[in-house]
């Protein structure tokens, strides 16, 4: 369920922000979110750094706090980068997961561990903690053991599917789009997001192949079927030409999505819409025997509607 962006959230990027400002960066990075969680919920963040960093070395990784920053470039509107904007997005999605109303500082730290998993790497390995340490001590601080196996989904690279992996590239060019993700503790599909360039019209009874800038690997025994959203199906008559469309384990080439329009207005595809969602299903292969003849049914050779209405 999709969770309010909070004040605490909001400051967290501001903070950010700044830092990056003083320290004359055009992008917000792992080490300045840290920074602005550190500042923004100090009480929490002292606690959580006191459990998975018990000598606060982190924070001589990061450097002082700026003093006065009363410059020129300050005055200057710095863009919320995308890292930022994922993190928190990231933070959004396992407050829900994990039950909770609002994001604290707890989610923020999670969701920069798994969107920025590289680059926070590096700062706790400066720090003699790794990665993965650091992670298990976090979720048990916020009482989410139980959770720890669908965190495993929010990693940048990997989404999990009944424990079954699929990697999964995006185009450079759609970086600043989510990665595909499930909406709720039990949804069945990930959500894949429009990556067209500029928005596209999709008149009524037309059919438009609509990228997504993503490719993935399906593992053997598996794979990825394109299905509608109930959503754009009920409201606009949004629906895939070629439902379900099916990715097979061996394909490599970018996923796109065969949307139709089967409503009575044109619909506009904006970038980053939700338009359509993926299941990863297991395969069954079968082994076709040549026979001259089947074993006789009560229904035997009765057609479509031959069993009743």
């Amino acid at each position: 369920m999709e969770q309010n962006f909070t004040e605490r959230a909001r400051k967290v990027r501001q903070l950010a922000e700044n830092q990056a400002r003083w320290l004359h960066k055009k992008a917000i990075g792992a080490e300045n979110l840290l920074y602005g969680l550190l500042q923004t919920g100090p009480n929490l963040a002292t606690a959580i750094i006191n459990k998975v960093l018990p000598d606060g070395s982190i924070e001589n990784e990061l450097g002082e706090a700026p003093g006065e920053m009363e410059t020129e470039a300050t005055q200057q509107p710095l863009e919320w980068d995308e890292t930022c904007r994922k993190v928190v997005d990231r933070a959004i999605h396992e407050a829900g997961e994990l039950k909770h109303r609002f994001v604290g500082t707890e989610h923020l730290f999670l969701g920069l561990l798994a969107e920025q998993g590289g680059k926070a790497g590096d700062i706790l390995r400066k720090a003699g903690l790794e990665y993965q340490n650091v992670r298990n001590e976090l979720l048990a601080f916020i009482g989410a053991e139980s959770a720890a196996g669908k965190a495993e989904a929010a990693q940048p690279q990997t989404t999990s599917a009944a424990g079954v992996e699929v990697r999964i590239t995006q185009r450079e060019d759609c970086k600043d789009l989510p990665l595909p993700r499930y909406m709720s503790e039990h949804a069945s599909g990930m959500d894949l997001h429009a990556a067209v360039a500029e928005d596209v019209t999709i008149e009524p009874g037309r059919i438009r192949l609509v990228p997504t800038g993503l490719s993935i690997a399906v593992p053997p025994g598996y794979e990825a079927q394109v299905r509608p959203r109930s959503g754009l199906a009920l409201k606009h008559g949004i629906t895939i030409v070629n439902s379900p469309g099916t990715i097979d384990s061996d394909y490599r080439g970018e996923v796109g999505v065969i949307v139709g329009n089967i409503g009575t207005e044109p619909f506009v595809v904006e970038r980053g819409m939700r338009i359509a969602q993926m299941v990863i299903q297991s395969v069954v292969r079968a082994k076709l025997i040549p026979s001259d003849n089947l074993d006789d049914t009560g229904r035997g050779d009765g057609g479509f509607g031959s069993s009743g209405l």
